[in-house]
């Protein structure tokens, strides 16, 4: 993989933060930070996608986007018996350079 992706500046700054020196992509059409530090997304790439329950994203599987995306694992975080938030990681192959984030509601699931 090229890296990881976001589909959302804020959840990328916290990840780039605990995953360096892995490059993080950020998902959009802003000119921001992580475009200085890491580039935008070669056309092609295959990356590890990070989608978190409290800022869901449809997968960007599409036309401009990537061609597949496959579910690798999934990581909840509980407290005291209660679900508090999730993490779906997900394996996602030939990037097409157009960007679509569309946000989504995810379920905490077992």
């Amino acid at each position: 993989a090229s890296g990881i992706a976001v589909q959302n500046w804020s959840l990328a700054s916290r990840v780039a933060w605990y995953a360096r020196p892995t490059s993080v992509f950020v998902l959009d059409d802003r000119f921001d930070q992580f475009d200085l530090w890491f580039g935008s997304l070669p056309e092609g790439s295959n990356v590890i996608l990070l989608n978190w329950s409290q800022m869901s994203f449809k997968p960007p599987v599409g036309e401009g986007q990537f061609r597949t995306c496959r579910p690798l694992d999934r990581l909840s975080i509980g407290h005291m018996g209660e679900a508090l938030s999730q993490f779906e990681l997900s394996y996602c192959q030939g990037w097409g350079g157009k960007a679509n984030p569309q946000r989504e509601a995810l379920s905490l699931r077992p």
